[in-house]
């Protein structure tokens, strides 16, 4: 194996899959050495317990050549209980040493310069029964965001990770030390765990109204959010969206949120404030929720209608209710209570159906008009390449169709700036319910049929093979020919 080319040695080593195997690559030979290295230390993984925390806190010691290594770190909240159970002060004590020696892990992170993702997987059961005594898994949480804010000097993040947040307020989360691990975040995904009788608990209240939006104001620079609730929020509890604006945020994955109208909490006025950069939206288990009287001005059909009119650049919806579509009522401090079958539909109108149907295709769509957009782009730097005019054309899949719609034109305007060296000009008719860009210019003869060429050095070298009709109430459609070389 050793005598293998590098190359496939590095292959063979990306598809191990246990950490053990790659450990055990690296006592085989000093090739195998240098090639397993890389991956036994791209990933570290602490535990709570004081043996974990100490290993890592060793590794943080060793030689730089070592530490870069580490491109993530993922910690686990497994707790093992021991064969023999301590007394409770002992426990006490051995809970409070592995919180002193985790936090040190955590505050030290700047030995990992390299660093890039961190996952902290809390412990995914809820056991707190009063905020004013919290246990050690609160403790715990809380001591670790505490180590991380402490870390002025630690590498920018671009991916973290928080689950099962435990719903307890704490004054770490309106701290400008804590805002800064969030500020170069590309990726933040937030679950929160709770576990109230009452929907109205104070606690869990200034949790969802303060603390979570502290956190999502801070990532400043992120592209993908997701926000995951073991229960429904957006009412009561209500979280915040008040001035919330993400000017980079591609992508929003909402998790048992409950859609209200109300000023500040308007879950979808937040997502339509972010209508220029949003490629993709993920709604689960998510409700229309009418309050205590069952009122439901904006349904399901009028989101999704929303949805069609303002969010020009989504690529991606995906909508999986706990039901068909839900809608719920504030059962009076007690939690939701769920509209079922007839009661449901008549709040829709018998149109909710229809208008995720509409917005689904319109969706699907704009990414199959972004898809073949890129082909072109493709084929017009393979034309732009090739000095030698091509002697043929060779046609793209002509049964794919383009949608020409106004948020498309700059795309083809781009194309035309981007390939303007030798690609001259871009022309052709597009049909009479849509209004030419710019960029575009109609055939000489009326009576021709709707072409669309790229002229390199005068020569034709992109040319549309049909044109569907302009009656309809979609936009015109064609497909293209695009000339390759051989």
């Amino acid at each position: 194996m050793v005598n293998l080319p590098l190359e496939l040695l590095h292959i063979i080593a990306q598809d191990v899959r246990q950490h053990s195997d790659i450990c055990n690559l690296r006592l085989v030979s000093k090739t195998l050495n240098s090639v397993a290295t890389p991956l036994a230390f791209r990933i570290v993984v602490v535990h709570d317990s004081i043996e974990s925390a100490n290993a890592v806190s060793f590794l943080q010691g060793c030689d730089e050549s070592v530490t870069s290594l580490v491109r993530e770190i993922v910690f686990r909240s497994n707790v093992k209980r021991p064969k023999q159970q301590p007394s409770k002060k002992l426990e006490r004590s051995l809970r409070k040493a592995r919180r002193e020696a985790l936090g040190l892990v955590f505050s030290d992170l700047s030995k990992f310069r390299n660093l890039q993702k961190l996952r902290l997987n809390f412990h995914r059961k809820f056991h707190e029964n009063d905020p004013k005594s919290p246990t050690h898994f609160s403790l715990l949480q809380n001591k670790i965001f505490a180590a991380l804010a402490s870390n002025s000097a630690a590498p920018p993040l671009i991916s973290l990770a928080l689950n099962n947040v435990i719903a307890i307020p704490d004054n770490i989360y309106a701290q400008e030390h804590f805002h800064r691990l969030f500020r170069s975040l590309q990726e933040l995904d937030i679950s929160v765990l709770s576990d109230w009788h009452g929907y109205y608990d104070p606690f869990l209240g200034e949790f969802w109204d303060e603390s979570v939006p502290h956190m999502v104001r801070g990532a400043t620079a992120v592209t993908e959010l997701t926000i995951r609730s073991d229960q429904a929020v957006g009412a009561a509890p209500a979280m915040s969206f008040e001035d919330m604006f993400l000017p980079r945020l591609s992508s929003l994955v909402l998790h048992q949120f409950a859609f209200q109208d109300d000023l500040g909490t308007d879950v979808v006025e937040f997502i339509l404030r972010h209508k220029a950069t949003l490629a993709r939206l993920e709604l689960h288990g998510c409700s229309i929720e009418g309050g205590t009287h069952g009122y439901f001005p904006r349904p399901w059909h009028a989101v999704f209608a929303l949805f069609e009119a303002e969010l020009d650049v989504l690529r991606d919806f995906v909508f999986t209710p706990d039901g068909d579509f839900e809608y719920t009522q504030d059962d009076h401090g007690c939690g939701y209570k769920r509209l079922y079958d007839e009661d449901a539909e008549a709040v829709g109108e018998g149109l909710d159906g229809s208008a995720l149907e509409s917005l689904v295709a319109v969706v699907a769509s704009r990414r199959e008009c972004l898809k073949c957009c890129r082909t072109i782009s493709v084929c017009a730097y393979k034309i732009s390449t090739r000095h030698p005019p091509p002697s043929h054309l060779v046609y793209l899949d002509t049964s794919l169709c383009i949608p020409i719609t106004t948020s498309q034109h700059h795309m083809l305007s781009e194309l035309a700036t981007v390939f303007d060296r030798e690609l001259l000009s871009i022309a052709g008719r597009i049909g009479t319910q849509t209004a030419a860009p710019p960029s575009l210019r109609a055939t000489p003869s009326p009576d021709a049929p709707p072409f669309l060429y790229a002229f390199d050095n005068g020569v034709p070298r992109m040319i549309s093979c049909s044109y569907l009709s302009t009656s309809s109430p979609c936009p015109p459609r064609f497909p293209l020919a695009l000339p390759v070389a051989a």
